[in-house]
C-alpha cells in the first residue's frame, strides 16, 4: 500500500465517515496541532537525561493520552482509560516540592531540556486553543466535542511548565529570573 493517495493534493481531505473539508478546517486545525504537541513530547523525552525516568514515563502516558484524543476527537470509540488531569497533578505536585517558590516572571530556558519543555509548553497552549475553537464551533453546529480535552491539555501546559523549571534544577542551572 502507498502512504501517498493524491487525494489532498488540492487542499482537501477526508473526515472520519467520509465528509471532504478543507484542509484548513478547525477540526484539522485542532488534530494537527495535537499531532504538532506529541511530536515536541517525543522530542522532549530525547532529551530528558537518564536520571530522569519518572518524568520519561509520565511524558509517554501523555503522548498515549493525546493520541486517545485525537481518536476521540474523530468520533473513533475509544477504551476506556482515565484521561483526567488528575495524574499530571500529582506530578506538578511533586516537583514543586522541590523547587523553590517562583517570586518573578522566568526566561524560557536553561538546559536543552528544560528549554524544550518550554517550547513543548507553547505548542500545547496552541493546541488548546485550536480545541477550544473547536469545541465553539461545533457547539455552534449543535454537536458536542468532551471537555475532558480541553481539561487535559490545560493541566499539561502547567506540567510542562514546572518540569521546565525541574529539569533546570537538576542540571542545576536554575530559573533565569527577570526579577520583574
Amino acid at each position: 500500500m502507498k502512504i501517498y493517495t493524491k487525494r489532498g493534493d488540492g487542499g482537501m481531505t477526508d473526515l472520519p465517515g467520509g465528509k471532504r473539508v478543507s484542509k484548513s478546517h478547525s477540526f484539522l486545525e485542532a488534530l494537527g496541532a495535537i499531532d504538532e504537541l506529541n511530536s515536541c513530547i517525543g522530542l522532549l523525552r530525547s532529551f530528558l537525561p537518564d536520571s530522569e525516568t519518572s518524568s520519561a514515563g509520565e511524558l509517554r502516558a501523555v503522548q498515549e493520552t493525546l493520541l486517545r484524543i485525537s481518536s476521540a476527537l474523530c468520533g473513533s470509540p475509544v477504551t476506556e482509560h482515565d484521561d483526567s488531569p488528575a495524574a499530571l497533578e500529582n506530578a506538578i505536585d511533586r516537583m514543586e516540592e522541590k523547587l523553590p517558590p517562583l517570586r518573578h516572571f522566568i526566561l524560557p530556558g536553561g538546559n536543552a531540556a528544560a528549554a524544550t519543555a518550554h517550547l513543548t509548553r507553547t505548542v500545547c497552549r496552541r493546541a488548546e486553543r485550536r480545541v477550544a475553537e473547536l469545541v465553539e464551533l461545533e457547539k455552534k453546529n449543535n454537536k458536542e466535542i468532551p471537555r475532558g480535552p480541553a481539561a487535559f491539555l490545560n493541566r499539561l501546559s502547567d506540567y510542562l511548565f514546572v518540569l521546565a523549571r525541574h529539569l533546570n534544577r537538576v542540571a542545576g542551572t536554575g530559573d533565569d529570573d527577570t526579577g520583574a
